[in-house]
């Protein structure tokens, strides 16, 4: 019984260190060493293979040298450097645009993780409201990121969140195409549940709906959350 444990522990720390071994070839590979490495292998391969064919490095000033040799080292030496460089032409710019699009991703998740971020303080801060206007001018106040303060803009409250919440569901349904089909569903529920609560006119009214819309958000703080965050420190730790 002992001895089938400890085979199953030491099964779990080998996969466990091929696992560690396979994403640290993973990141080598996606490293700026990796190219320099492949062009050393294969310039260590050309002289050893030329070792074999008989050339060698020596001093002999009392022998002619054969310049068609020479022609015919430097033919090939030159034939070596142009492919490096036309591999270097591809691979460089092509390397620099998946950054790129690396960096654009990250951006957008980013701004993914703070609107649902607002969506949650929102929830929040509307935990005891009853008042419509109250709740739409906390919805400009933190969706605005403070540009817009309800205190100032109280006639103005519909003016300004019927633009903003749009601007938050096109921000929302972005989401939809930055993570993982399962994020989906969370997203939705907060898209459907955040107009209506925004629109409730009476009391009974906006506590349904306020209750819809909080579970929606506590159901996307508990899935959707962790893993927004772990997608962005993934992307930052590399």
């Amino acid at each position: 019984m002992n001895e089938k444990r400890v085979d199953k522990t030491e099964n779990k720390e080998n996969a466990k260190w091929k696992d560690k071994l396979i994403e640290k070839l993973k990141q080598f590979i996606k490293s700026r060493w990796f190219p320099l490495a492949v062009a050393g292998v294969i310039l260590l391969v050309i002289v050893v293979a030329g070792f074999f064919f008989g050339f060698r490095i020596t001093y002999a000033p009392e022998l002619e040298n054969s310049w068609e040799a020479i022609s015919a080292v430097a033919s090939w030496v030159g034939v070596v450097v142009s492919a490096v460089a036309v591999w270097a032409a591809v691979q460089i710019p092509e390397k620099i645009a998946k950054q790129q699009e690396k960096v654009e991703l990250y951006t957008k998740r980013l701004e993914f993780y703070d609107i649902l971020d607002a969506c949650i303080r929102f929830s929040h801060v509307s935990e005891r409201l009853s008042d419509p206007i109250k709740i739409n001018g906390n919805f400009v106040y933190i969706f605005s990121y403070g540009e817009f303060r309800p205190n100032e803009m109280i006639e103005e409250i519909n003016k300004y969140a019927k633009p903003l919440y749009k601007q938050v569901a096109l921000s929302l349904r972005a989401g939809e195409f930055l993570f993982d089909s399962e994020a989906k569903e969370y997203i939705r529920d907060i898209i459907d549940t955040l107009p209506k609560f925004l629109s409730a006119k009476n009391e009974s009214e906006i506590r349904d709906s306020f209750q819809k819309y909080k579970e929606a958000v506590n159901k996307a703080q508990q899935n959707l959350v962790p893993l927004v965050r772990d997608t962005l420190r993934l992307w930052s730790d590399k």
